[in-house]
Formats: C-alpha cells, structure tokens, sequence
C-alpha cells in the first residue's frame, strides 16, 4: 500500500495464498458432486475472499506489524493456510460431528495476527457447511466453535489447563446441541463418538496453543536473488509498538510496574547512547523496551521473549536483538544489541542498590566502571562491532548522565 511496485518475494507468496484457496474450493466442490456453474459461483466468491484476504494481510504489514517477507509472516502465513485448507478438504468429506471446527482458528493463530485469523477461519468453517450442505444451524455452530478457537488462541497459553477445558467443554456442549436441534436427542453412541471427538480436538489445539509456531519453525526462508534492496530495508515504525496505548505495552505495565519502568529506563538510556555512537535510535528504543518481554510468561525468559516477538509479528531486527540476550544462544552481533544489553545490566545493578538504599552518585559510577569492564573482559561483545574508542564513549557518557533509577 505504500509503495507502487510490490516486492517480488510478498507478491509470490500473497498470489500462491489465493491459488491455493481457489484450487481448495474449487477441488472440494467438484469432487462432492456439485455441477460446474456451482463451482464457478463459489470461486467468484472466494476470489472475492481473498481480496479482503490481501487487503487484510497489507494493511497489517502497512501498519508495520508484520515483515515483508520474513518466517512467521508472509510465509508462515502461507503455510499456515496450506495446513488449513488440507483440514478443509477432510471436513467437506466427513459427518459433521467429526468436524475439529476449533483447529481452523488455532493452526492460522499459529502465523497470523488476530484479526486475519478471524477472517480466515470464518471463510473455512461457512465454506464447510455450504459446501458439505450440512444447514444454517450446524454451521452457525460451527462458526462459534470457531470463534471459541481464535480466542483461546490469543490468551490460552497462560493458563493450558484453562485452554484445554474450554476448548472441550465448549466442542462438546456445541455439537450435542447441534445434534439435537437436527435429529433430535443424541443417542449413547452418537454421545460418545462426539465426546472423542471433542477430546482429540481440545488435546491437539492445546498442544499447538503451549508450542506455537511449531506448524512453521521448520520452512526455512529462501532468499530470493532479485528481492529489492530497498525491501529489506524498508522503513518501519519502531516507535509505535511502545506507545503507551500499545496492547503489549499495557500488558507490561499492568503485569508489573517497576518491571515497565526498567524497560523504559533501558530504552531510553540505551537509545541515548546508541546515538552518541552512532546507530539506528528508533530500533534500539523499541528493542530496549522490550528486552526482558518473556518476563510475563517467566521461564525460560529468552524463549518466551522469542514467542512473544512473533506473536506480535516484531520487526526482524528487534527479534534478533532478543534472540540475543545475555549471549546465551547468539552474541550480540549489532552495536544495538551490545549497547541495550550494557544498559540492562547497569541498570539491574543499579535498581538492586536503589532497593537496598546503598545508591549515591559515587556507588553508581563505580557500578557502571566495574560492570562494563567486567563485561568486556568477557568478550561478548567482540562480534558487535564496537570498537574500543567507542565502548569507552558508552561507558564515560552513562557515568556522565547517571541512571536515574
């Protein structure tokens, strides 16, 4: 939407997301008897899907919530859709007490914002009950289930046990009141076929809930040779994903105050720094606030930080600056990176002798000497980039400007 010629690796993947509900449709109509003017309708009404679909998925990445082309983004939204339509095509040939309605909105979760996943998952579960001709009530119950899906999707993984019963209680209830309202009460087989259906459908959406990412982890990205510069380089808005209207930020600051306000003074203290040195201020805003995000689901941090990050669909950059924290998985391979993790631990440092009332200017500036020193002599930061004219730079303009803790 912002730019007039779209970059050959989005354009690829938002035509091969069409193609493949086109062909999915088109396929499951045909082979359940349907006649072809049938068929043609039901593509011009998925083509017509799909525009919302792009649209959609645009507007998302316009917004910059989501990378051009990156895994977990056009790719694994691609993926994601493909699993998906392989469920459709097994719906559209199955009774409909066996339908897992609840896995649509669950595996799209898996790569897509919430408002994508709606609008995909609705798509399937009305396609489903038109095309398998199962009646309005059946898939409006349906459509429920998957609503219920998307849902658990966005905040089940706190709380898995939640998840699972929700997920099962909800399938159950629904489809034995389906099953009332067109055939009147179930009998004792019909009951239990139901309650095994409800039960692998609420175990496989709570395991793909608990490990998410897991439909897509693997597809490695392939880079394409004519991919434009400019591409991945394209200008995104740090800045926004730290407002404080931000939902993300709100979640920080209603899980914990001084927790919100650590990762403020790290964003601002380590932008501070970065531009006297000389780097991307806007990135090292966002990716310092953001630099203990796992803490909300607590351990293991990093890994939690990581699924947070795309969840959220972060910037890659950012993403890789968590990958990076305390250069336990990766050293910090940016001057970005190596100075928000100098300003995290100063601070750490700083905030525990706050708390202890040991904090004065002189205990503060020897808390910076001996921390950054300490940290130096460790070696993390030799793949950053940072050269030693600059690593003293950061170090005597942090004494200079104290932490303000």
């Amino acid at each position: 939407m912002d730019d007039l010629k779209m970059p050959i690796v989005r354009k690829k993947n938002l035509i091969s997301i069409i193609l493949i509900n086109l062909f999915t449709v088109a396929f499951s109509t045909f082979i359940d008897g349907y006649d072809y003017k049938q068929v043609f309708y039901n593509l011009i009404i998925t083509a017509v899907a799909m525009v919302a679909v792009v649209l959609s998925i645009e507007s998302i990445r316009y917004d910059s919530l989501i990378e051009n082309a990156g895994l977990n983004s056009y790719d694994g939204i691609k993926i994601s859709v493909l699993i998906c339509c392989g469920v459709f095509v097994f719906c559209t040939f199955i009774p409909v007490i066996y339908i897992p309605w609840i896995l649509f909105s669950i595996i799209l979760y898996d790569s897509c914002r919430y408002e994508l996943t709606l609008m995909l998952a609705m798509f399937y579960g009305l396609f489903v009950g038109m095309i398998s001709d199962m009646g309005v009530q059946n898939t409006i119950i349906g459509c429920v289930l998957i609503l219920m899906g998307a849902v658990v999707s966005r905040c089940g993984r706190r709380n898995l046990k939640a998840s699972f019963i929700i997920l099962f209680a909800s399938s159950f209830v629904c489809e034995c009141f389906a099953k009332t309202l067109t055939s009147g009460l179930p009998d004792i087989f019909t009951v239990i076929i139901i309650l095994a259906v409800s039960l692998v459908s609420a175990s496989i959406g709570t395991y793909l809930i608990s490990k998410q990412k897991i439909l897509t982890k693997s597809f490695p990205v392939e880079e394409e040779e004519d991919l434009p510069v400019a591409d991945l380089n394209e200008t995104v808005d740090y800045l926004s994903y730290i407002d404080d209207k931000y939902s993300l930020v709100k979640d920080i600051k209603n899980f914990s105050l001084s927790e919100y306000n650590h990762a403020r003074n790290v964003s601002r203290v380590a932008a501070s720094l970065i531009e006297e040195i000389g780097g991307d201020v806007e990135l090292t805003k966002m990716a310092g606030f953001y630099y203990r995000l796992g803490i909300l689901q607590g351990e293991p941090v990093i890994e939690n930080s990581i699924k947070l990050a795309y969840d959220y669909c972060f910037p890659r950059k950012v993403i890789n600056i968590l990958e990076e924290h305390d250069g336990t998985k990766r050293l910090p391979q940016t001057k970005e990176s190596a100075v928000i993790h100098m300003t995290d631990m100063c601070l750490k440092k700083a905030e525990l002798l706050r708390s202890k009332k040991l904090s004065s200017n002189w205990n503060q500036d020897m808390v910076i000497y001996q921390t950054l020193n300490e940290l130096s002599a460790t070696g993390i930061y030799d793949e950053s980039g940072i050269s030693m004219n600059q690593f003293l730079t950061i170090r005597d303009k942090m004494v200079e400007e104290g932490l303000r803790v």
